[in-house]
């Protein structure tokens, strides 16, 4: 598995593994971005 690493975006860390072809985003740090409240809501709408 890939190393955790951290990208800011907009002065907010928003940590992911993976590479850039293929990367994987924590939900809970895109969605404080985002301004969504329910993390597991938002989840739940992508399936």
């Amino acid at each position: 598995m890939s190393e955790l690493s951290v990208f800011v975006f907009e002065s907010q860390q928003v940590r992911f593994v993976g590479t850039a072809e293929k990367s994987e985003w924590v939900a809970a740090d895109v969605c404080a971005i985002l301004e969504i409240k329910n993390v597991s809501d938002a989840l739940s709408r992508t399936r």
